[in-house]
Parts: C-alpha cells; structure tokens; sequence
C-alpha cells in the first residue's frame, strides 16, 4: 500500500474546519525524499549527513505562513472541533519516519530528512508520542500506525496505552 492510501484514512478523519484539514494534506504529502511516491526526485538513495530539515513542515507555524493564517488560528479551530493540530502534525511526522524506515532508511537519515537536528531528537519525540524508543518500536505495516493515529488525535486514545485485559493466559 502507497503512503497517501495508507494515510488517507487520517486525513478523512480530520472533522475541519478546511483550512486546517488542507494544512494536514499539505504536510502529509509534501516531498519527503526516500518515500518512492512523495520524493521529487524519485530517488531513496541518502548521502551521509544529508539534510533536507530546512524545508520540513512540521509546525503549525510554517503551515500557518503557507496558508496565509496564523497557527493560533489553525491550534484554536482545531480545538474547537475537538483535536490538537499540533499533535496531528506530530502524527503525520512519525508516520514520514515510518515510510522512510520500511524503505530501509538508515535512523540517522530519517531524523535529519524529518528536521531534527540528531538522532536524540528523534528518540526524544518518538518516546513522548508513542511511548517508546525507536529501536522499541514493533515492525508493523503503516496502517497499524495510521490507526492509531487516528484514535490517539481524534479520538483522545493515547498510542501508549496499552489495551486491558487479554493478555498472557495465566498471567494475573
């Protein structure tokens, strides 16, 4: 599955209002080089220490200014409609760090390609959204993200929370 179906089902289930769902599709599909279907270039090949951080959109902010509004204006509707902007970005950006690692992308590329400035950075961020460490994380395929994506930002269900009950029979 391509990245835009994968993340389709996050996009659609933004509820608005239209400008900020066209400042989610515009971070969710802008060229991210080394994911074959958003990469300008086509090509996934990396250089070591290559770095594309300064044209990375990962803040409301730099999507407030392609938009011509402000990121008050997209943090405040976003709220009103019941779901933090800010953290659906936050989404979109690790499910970029997914793509790129399902294509084989070494950790330190996918940190700079994704804007931050060291592999620490990363873990960092990682470890606040989801709860774990890069090298914690399972190998699933990119639905499984989008999913819980979509539950954790509009759905108040944090991707850390582990489900209850079920677990290992016998275990109490």
């Amino acid at each position: 599955m391509s990245f835009a179906e994968a993340i389709k089902s996050f996009l659609t289930a933004c509820p608005g209002p239209p400008l900020a769902q066209a400042g989610l599709h515009m971070a969710a599909l802008q060229a991210v080089k080394g994911i074959s279907e958003l990469d300008p270039k086509g090509s996934a090949a990396f250089e070591r220490g290559e770095s594309d951080a300064g044209s990375y959109l990962w803040s409301a902010r730099q999507i407030g200014d392609r938009l011509n509004c402000s990121a008050e204006y997209l943090t405040r509707a976003a709220g009103k409609r019941g779901y933090s902007f800010a953290r659906a970005l936050r989404w979109i950006r690790f499910l970029h760090a997914m793509a790129l690692l399902a294509e084989e992308c070494r950790v330190e590329t996918v940190a700079y390609r994704l804007g931050f400035s060291d592999i620490a950075g990363w873990s960092r961020f990682t470890k606040r959204l989801v709860g774990r460490s890069p090298r914690q994380l399972p190998v699933v395929p990119l639905e499984i993200w989008v999913r819980k994506a979509v539950d954790d930002v509009f759905f108040g269900v944090p991707a850390s929370r582990e489900p209850r009950g079920g677990g290992i029979k016998g275990r109490k």
